[in-house]
Formats: structure tokens, sequence, C-alpha cells
């Protein structure tokens, strides 16, 4: 009797165990699932992420080459208007240029193609420096003022063009105030 409940016994050992070492066996095995599952996530989002960067890269050269040539296009067309025939040169004679009318003619050519509120920008940003000339900070201080808020309000490309103007007024007339 003592040997066979001994045997029992041991025989109870060994079940729980196997029983044990199967319980490890599936947590090893879920634990490498897992593992393997994660891996291949991160395999993909590099993918993606590899994708991504080289459909931008991509957009970006299109769009870096749509740009070049429309600016050969707009090149060409002006080589086209700069270069008269020989006849012509001969028989076209340049008009004497006033220094005000070309000062005119150059900002008339900056606002060609713009916005209207680049020109307005553009105009006050003028007329606080003649302000400023005039020794009237108050006034062109007023100028400055509007022109920047019409500057917010601005697109990118236009905004580049007018702020150095813009920040040479403000350093104007923070030097005017000391």
């Amino acid at each position: 009797r003592k040997r066979l409940e001994e045997e029992r016994g041991k025989e109870l050992e060994r079940k729980r165990q196997y029983e044990e070492e199967e319980r490890l066996r599936e947590k090893k095995g879920e634990e490498k699932r897992k593992q393997k599952e994660l891996e291949e996530k991160q395999k993909e989002a590099e993918r993606k992420n590899r994708e991504e960067k080289e459909e931008k890269a991509k957009v970006g050269k299109e769009h870096d080459l749509e740009k070049s040539l429309k600016e050969l296009g707009e090149i060409f067309e002006q080589n086209k208007k700069k270069k008269p025939g020989i006849i012509k040169r001969f028989i076209r004679k340049e008009k004497k240029i006033t220094p005000e009318a070309k000062v005119k003619k150059e900002i008339k050519e900056n606002r060609q193609g713009k916005s209207r509120t680049f020109a307005k920008c553009h105009q006050l940003l003028l007329k606080a420096d003649d302000a400023l000339q005039k020794n009237d900070v108050s006034t062109a201080k007023k100028f400055y003022s509007k022109t920047r808020n019409l500057y917010i309000g601005l697109e990118y490309m236009e905004k580049k063009e007018i702020y150095k103007e813009l920040m040479s007024l403000y350093n104007n007339l923070s030097k005017g105030k000391k």
C-alpha cells in the first residue's frame, strides 16, 4: 500500500512537472511569436517610412523640374524680348531717363504681377521712408504699422520680397527712438 501511494505520488509529481514544463514551453512560444510580430511590425513601419520618403523625394524632384522648366521658359521669353534685330537697334533711339523716372519704372516693374495687397504694402513702405527722410517719425511709425498689418496677410513669396525693406524701415525707426 505504501508503495502504491509512493508510486502514485511520484506519478502525480511527474505529471505536475510535465504540465509545468508544457506551460513554460507555451509561454516561451508565445513570447517568441509576440517578438516576431513586433519585429515584423517594425520592419513594416520602416518600409512604409522609406516608401514615404521616396515618394516625397519624387514629388520634390518633379516640383523642382517643373519649376526649372518654367524658369527656363521665362528666360527664353525674356531673351526674345531683349534682343531686337540689328536694323531696329539703329532705328530706335534711347530716350534720356531722369533718375526719378528710372526709380518709378523700377518700382512699377517690381509691383507688376503682384497682388493688390503687395502693391499697397510697398506704397506704404515708400511713404513711411519718405516721412522718415523728413524726420517725421510719428507719421513714419503710423505707415510702418499699417504696412506691418498688410505684410501679415501677404503670401510667402511676396513676404520674402518685401521683408528686407520692412526690416530696414523698422531698424531706422528704432534708431530714431534713441
